[in-house]
């Protein structure tokens, strides 16, 4: 009869165990395209604000009030599992469609991209950013393009170098 109580207590502890050693793998795996990490669009998809291209093309981003919190950033830094030096020096916790695209300050719109890439799709933001509010392509379409692969994006603007 102990025994029989007993069971269902090591099989709690057991699967406990199982739990706290997978706790701490990456659940999101970057897609490694030519050398560059691009999030896991399972995880990271990409989010848009509903804003409209006028609006886009008045706010003056680097003034405006951002709302990702240490909080945001070091949960995706752990989705990714990137746990060393993330958020840190060596990684930008980034928004996949840029803030001055219209991107939501939301975990599903951030992942964590090594400082080097950052600022190449700095870049490409800058680039599409202009041409949104030039007229040669519209937010939505910058949007798409960018969520769904800023490196190909990056390399129609800009050619093979970086």
């Amino acid at each position: 009869m102990r025994k029989l109580m007993l069971l269902p207590l090591l099989l709690l502890l057991s699967s406990c165990v199982v739990c706290a050693a997978h706790a701490g793998e990456p659940r999101a795996q970057y897609v490694i395209v030519e050398g560059m990490k691009l999030p896991d669009p399972r995880f990271t998809p990409g989010e848009a604000r509903p804003l409209a291209e006028n609006a886009v093309c008045a706010t003056k981003w680097s003034k405006d009030e951002r709302h990702v919190t240490l909080k945001m950033k070091r949960t995706v830094c752990e989705l990714y599992g990137e746990t060393e030096g993330c958020p840190g020096r060596g990684f930008e916790v980034d928004h996949l469609i840029s803030r001055e695209l219209g991107g939501a300050d939301t975990v599903a719109n951030l992942f964590p991209q090594p400082i080097g890439q950052a600022r190449l799709k700095d870049r490409l933001e800058n680039r599409l950013h202009k041409e949104v509010c030039a007229g040669a392509i519209s937010l939505h379409a910058a949007q798409i393009e960018i969520a769904k692969n800023w490196w190909t994006a990056f390399k129609k603007r800009f050619g093979e170098g970086k």
